[in-house]
Parts: C-alpha cells; structure tokens; sequence
C-alpha cells in the first residue's frame, strides 16, 4: 500500500494507527466488493487496485487493473519486477510459517 499522490506530503499517513486503519479498509473493500464481483476477477491471480480511502472511512475504486508489466497501471515507488520480488519473498514467508 502507498500514496499515489508522491508530489505532496500527507502527515495523517505517517500515523502507524491511521495506516493500518486504511489498509484495513482497503482490504475490507477487496473481500466484500471486489472479489464477490464474478468469474472474471476470480480468474484473475494477482490484480492492482488503486484505491481512495476517505478520512470518514469510504473507500472508492480509482483503477482496476491485471497485475504485472503489461498492465494499464505504472508503479510508483517500485518496478513490476521489484512488486514480483516482494510478492514472491511473501509467498514463501506464508509457506514457510504454514509448514512450522
């Protein structure tokens, strides 16, 4: 999760309890409006939501796109392959943890 926004400041983000409020918002947003929305997100492995959390707590779809190099979305702060690294290092952390 980052700002999209990268040419202003926005200090509210820099509270630890108020990001982790957002990121459960967003992810809030996934489970009940994203992924009951059909076949064609279910077919979908990975995806990239660009998304608006207000501060009254309403999240807005901004961009919703097929993650990856080929998508319609540009990356921010990391490349695609960088997103993949991540991604990758995570999957096997959760493997790793489920097998203890």
């Amino acid at each position: 999760m980052c700002q999209r926004d990268a040419q202003n400041a926005y200090r509210f983000l820099d509270d630890a309890a108020e990001l982790e409020r957002a990121a459960g918002l967003a992810e809030q947003f996934l489970e009940e409006a994203v992924a009951p929305s059909g076949a064609a997100v279910a077919a979908l492995e990975r995806y990239v939501l660009d998304a608006y959390v207000s501060e009254k707590g309403r999240v807005y779809a901004i961009d919703f796109s097929p993650w990856g190099i080929n998508s319609a979305t540009d990356t921010l702060l990391f490349t695609w392959e960088e997103l993949d690294g991540y991604a990758a290092a995570a999957a096997a952390a959760a493997a790793a943890a489920a097998a203890a």
